[in-house]
This record gives structure tokens, sequence and C-alpha cells, in this order.
């Protein structure tokens, strides 16, 4: 019953804080946790290439402190299911003898306590998708084994078509904006946080000319103002360029 109206409400889901909700109101009720954090990366030849991390009412300055110097995350938790494909378990006053120190610690300090784990590798798709609940009632292994079976595949089909939804707008907002070659340079030193001013200075042109092209951009692009128009200018750029995992 839970199950069923966790799948209805999933089936059109697009956006990512719908998506959010979607994981507080209704996949809550299947599996009753207090924080989760969903991975989404791509399987190439020898791992998976983690390019997003989505929480929900989960610490992400945990995230901050694994993060390593090349922008990544890893885990020992996640390290096990890429290993088994098959759901772990963790319970932080029992860890196992090759738990990094440094790791428990931080895992500790934010209350990530009964973690259960489980995800999906889409070899078709070259894709991998992973979740993370945290701050469980009770780690029944044995119902969660069962709970996992039908609700994973769920949330894999759900967060990619997210993710992909997610990637498709920043594209459309910005690499098919049909923008000109000005628009493209003011909206560049936009996103650098260039006022008007800025930009005329720089371009040797009026403030006004700079506003009529901002308005333009905002116009083209969707963008609500130039902060919404900033922030999708940076998102697309770490998406085409890489610069690490991106928490959303």
């Amino acid at each position: 019953m839970l199950f069923d109206a966790c799948a209805r409400e999933a089936k059109h889901l697009r956006d990512l804080e719908d998506f959010k909700e979607w994981t507080r109101t209704h996949v809550r009720r299947c599996l009753p946790h207090e924080a989760l954090s969903c991975s989404y990366g791509r399987l190439y030849g020898v791992g998976v290439s983690l390019d997003y991390v989505v929480t929900v009412d989960y610490p992400v300055e945990h995230l901050a402190a694994i993060r390593n110097p090349s922008g990544h995350m890893d885990t020992p938790l996640a390290r096990r299911w890429y290993e088994r494909q098959e759901p772990v378990f963790f319970d932080e006053r029992y860890p196992p003898a090759d738990t990094p120190e440094e790791w428990l610690g931080h895992f500790r300090m934010h209350g990530l306590r009964n973690a259960a784990a489980d995800g999906m590798l889409d070899r078709a798709n070259c894709l991998a998708t992973y979740f993370s609940f945290h701050r469980m009632p009770v780690l029944d292994e044995t119902q969660l084994r069962g709970t996992f079976k039908t609700l994973v595949p769920l949330m894999h089909q759900t967060f990619v078509r997210v993710i992909r939804h997610l990637e498709e707008s920043q594209r459309m907002k910005t690499e098919q904006a049909d923008l000109t070659p000005r628009e493209r340079e003011i909206a560049n030193w936009i996103s650098q946080g260039k006022s008007n001013s800025d930009i005329a200075a720089i371009l040797e042109v009026s403030e006004n000319t700079v506003k009529n092209h901002v308005k333009k951009i905002l116009d083209k692009t969707g963008c609500g103002n130039r902060t919404g128009l900033a922030a999708s200018l940076v998102a697309w750029e770490q998406i085409r360029f890489g610069g690490g995992t991106k928490v959303l």
C-alpha cells in the first residue's frame, strides 16, 4: 500500500526539489529514516565517477569533511556496496575493524547512526546510483533487504530521470539560448559577479546598452534574474567541464 502510493507519486517527478520532497513524504513511509544521501555517477572501466550527491536533511558538513583534493568523495560504505553490489549496513557502535578512524569520527560527530545503503548499476547506460539512509530507528537487516528489493529500483529510475532533466534544463538555458556573441560575453561577465556598470566599463559601451543586453539574455534563457542566470551558467560549466562531485 505504502509502496504503491510512493510509485504513483514518482511517475511524473522531474524537478530536484520535488524529488527531495517525494523522499521525505513517501520514501520515508516505506523506509523510516531521518537523513538521506543520493549519489549519481557514470560507470567506467575500473569504477564509478561520481557526478552528483543530492542530500535530503543530511549534514553536508560531513561531505565537505570527506571530500578529497580532487573534489570527489569516498566512503567505506559505498566501497563495500560496490564490491558486493548488495545492501550494506552500518552501526556506529560496532564498526568493522577496517573502518577509517577519521571518517568514523566525522560520521559520529554528525550523528549519522544506523546506516543502510543500496544502489543500482545500469551497465546498459553506464550509470550508477547509490542511496544511503541514516538515523534509522531500527537496523532490521532482513526487513530492509526486502524493502530495498522493491524501493531501490524505483528510486534509481526516478533519480536518473531527475538528474537528466536537471542537465537538460541547464543545457537549454545556456547552450541553446541562441545568445549572440556579445550576449554570451556579457553573460560570462555576469557569472563572474560583474555589475552592469563594471561590464559597461570593460566593453566601453553605455550602461543602458548593457541593461538592454541583460534583459534579452534573461528573456532567452528563461532565468528570472541575473542571480539565477549566474547560477545556471556556473552549474552548466561544472556539468560540461567537471570540477569534482556536485552536491545539490
